[in-house]
């Protein structure tokens, strides 16, 4: 279990407990100091030493604690005018949980939260469906009048996440489909941009493992803003080859020219987009390490695509 880090809440142990009628108290003579210490003097364990028999030796010990609030109850806390006054006189004693220091709630009932929380070496996807499989086996060896419920997933967030990533390439492919198709009326003008989606990401992807990210909540923010721009540079650089085509050049030298003339504008545009992210990733604080992964993802982003133009 290298990979996790288990806190639990809410489960307190059972204990004896007192609790003092102060009026009771005031007609007793008696104070909270003085019931204390006769719940010392009486909480005693020791040895007592050993006995010796012809061929066995027996250890004595000690021990004036009790097990139940009515053991407890009889505990003689005083005596006043020949009258005994016991701890079930001036208080009420019950058996519950020990202290209410700590308490857990889940639908509002009480409950006992285990907390898996994953290590930053882990795959939270990994873990939460490992986590899922072992759920039925542990409810079917818990006695039934507990009920045992997930309250919180993380992993359907990051999951979330990866279905928006596909689903923002769906979307960017159909636009790019019907804008080209439209304006250009060239079908085989639309493959060149939903070319450069997959290329952009492959890139994003080798930057990414060079500086050693994964893939999280960040990084995937990164690429879903990443998509949209890369269809925008490669729909300007592509209506201008077209254009050229239009005025009567070859394919060839169309693109040439073309590319040549939207080259520095878009490479201009991308670097200042990347230099307007780049200082995220050099914050301090909280704040730079939560956006380090996004700044420098999508940095990555812009800087593959201006590479290649």
């Amino acid at each position: 279990m290298g990979y996790l880090k288990s806190i639990c809440s809410g489960g307190v142990k059972y204990g004896l407990r007192v609790w003092l009628d102060p009026e009771k108290m005031a007609a007793f003579k008696l104070s909270a100091t003085d019931v204390m210490s006769v719940l010392d003097a009486n909480n005693y364990q020791s040895a007592t030493g050993q006995a010796t028999g012809t061929f066995m030796v027996y250890n004595g010990s000690a021990d004036t604690q009790v097990s139940t609030p009515q053991e407890l109850s009889k505990l003689v806390v005083d005596t006043q005018d020949g009258r005994i006054v016991r701890l079930g006189d001036i208080a009420k004693v019950s058996l519950e949980k020990s202290h209410d220091r700590v308490r857990a709630l889940a639908n509002g009932s009480e409950a006992v939260v285990a907390a898996i929380n994953a290590t930053p070496s882990a795959n939270p996807i990994n873990i939460a469906a490992d986590v899922m499989d072992m759920l039925p086996e542990v409810e079917r060896n818990m006695p039934s009048n507990i009920e045992m419920n997930v309250l919180y997933d993380s992993s359907n967030a990051i999951n979330e996440s990866i279905n928006e990533v596909i689903k923002t390439i769906i979307e960017a492919a159909l636009i790019v489909l019907v804008v080209i198709t439209l304006f250009l009326g060239s079908f085989r003008a639309v493959i060149i941009p939903i070319i450069t989606i997959p290329l952009s990401l492959i890139g994003v992807a080798l930057v990414m493992e060079m500086i050693g990210f994964s893939l999280n909540l960040m990084t995937l923010l990164a690429m879903v803003l990443a998509i949209g721009l890369v269809v925008d540079d490669a729909i300007v650089v592509l209506e201008n080859i077209d254009r050229h085509i239009k005025l009567g050049e070859s394919p060839f030298r169309a693109a040439i020219i073309g590319t040549r003339e939207i080259a520095v504008p878009v490479i201009s545009m991308t670097l200042t987009l990347a230099a307007v992210y780049a200082p995220i990733a050099m914050m301090g604080g909280i704040t730079g390490s939560l956006f380090k992964e996004f700044a420098l993802t999508l940095l990555g982003r812009y800087l593959c695509p201006a590479l290649w133009h």
